[in-house]
């Protein structure tokens, strides 16, 4: 895991993470985590689309930041949860960003198209590729 990879070398050692950041982002696999950051500081609430493995992984990449989201949106609400809500009954506004957190391709794609509905394309951030 990527993320408790930087968090042993940031607690464990003097070196600067943030040559692996500028590294990562000069091959261009590290855009979407600078990327990120200036996402999560535009919107007033950030929901996070996908609440399985891609989606759990952003979670703890917020909880290592000190952030916090909203709720997980998904499009079918399975059982009721108070972390998880359907996209259909979420509240989401102008303010509010929306970071896709899926790994299938195709499941992106409809996924994409469905929050294109209702948001715009700057509201929207696809995560995939930090995972």
């Amino acid at each position: 895991n990527v993320i408790e990879a930087l968090k042993y070398i940031e607690n464990e050692s003097n070196y600067d993470i943030n040559l692996i950041f500028n590294h990562l982002s000069r091959i261009g696999k590290g855009v979407s985590i600078i990327g990120l950051d200036r996402f999560y500081a535009t919107y007033k609430k950030i929901y996070i689309y996908g609440a399985g493995l891609y989606g759990r992984n952003l979670a703890k990449y917020f909880a290592y930041k000190g952030w916090v989201f909203e709720k997980f949106l998904v499009t079918r609400l399975e059982k009721a949860s108070e972390e998880c809500i359907s996209f259909d009954n979420a509240n989401i506004t102008k303010n509010d960003g929306i970071i896709i957190a899926v790994g299938d391709e195709n499941e992106f794609m409809d996924i994409l198209k469905l929050v294109q509905k209702r948001c715009s394309k700057n509201q929207i951030f696809n995560s995939s590729i930090m995972w």
